[in-house]
Formats: structure tokens, sequence, C-alpha cells
């Protein structure tokens, strides 16, 4: 009887160490897309302001995928993607801004 109780102990023991490990919040995936109005380059990437129909600032990263006409290069591109999470936007160490990170997108010509 003893070592049953033990048993279960021990594994709902385990059971809550890998609960209590687990990350406690996430960042949603939130689609996005617009004209380009403002291009600003960072140590980190570009900072994209877009404007309707989802206004907001963008960061797009090495690490962020491109499709159709390949990563943003002028005012008036449209993008259409899905970002998640911040990052933010320094120029020689000094924050300057930030956005949502660019997971993915289209862009037009």
């Amino acid at each position: 009887m003893k070592i049953l109780a033990h048993t279960i102990f021990v594994a709902i023991f385990f059971v809550l160490v890998i609960f209590a490990s687990m990350p406690i919040s996430a960042f949603a995936q939130v689609p996005f897309g617009g004209p380009i109005t403002s291009i600003i380059p960072c140590d980190e990437g570009l900072e994209l302001y877009l404007g309707p129909p989802t206004p907001g600032s963008f960061m797009y990263s090495g690490g962020s995928v491109s499709f159709a006409y390949g990563p943003p290069t002028h005012v008036g591109q449209f993008l259409l993607g899905v970002a998640s999470g911040f990052l933010l936007c320094t120029v020689g160490g000094t924050p300057i801004g930030g956005g949502l990170l660019i997971l993915y997108h289209g862009s037009s010509i």
C-alpha cells in the first residue's frame, strides 16, 4: 500500500513539474494587410508602417518569409501576411520604435 501511494505521489509531482515549466503566455498569429506608408531601416531589419485595413507598425527581419514579389521595397507597396510577437527597432543600440514581427507575407509590385 505504501509503494502504491508513493508511486502516485511521484507521478503527480512529475506532472506538476512538467506543467510548471511550460510558458505562461504565447502570442497569437495576427493577419495583417495594407499599403506601406513608411519604411524605417533598423539594426534588426525594417520597421514598416501600414495603412488601412490593418494600420500599425510591423517589423520585417531576416527571418521573415517573403512570397510573390519579395521583401518590402517602397512606399505604396501592398503587403498581406501574418505577424506575431513584438520586435524592438534599434539603431546603434538606441530603441527608436518597434512592431509586430512579420512571420510571412506576400507583396504587390
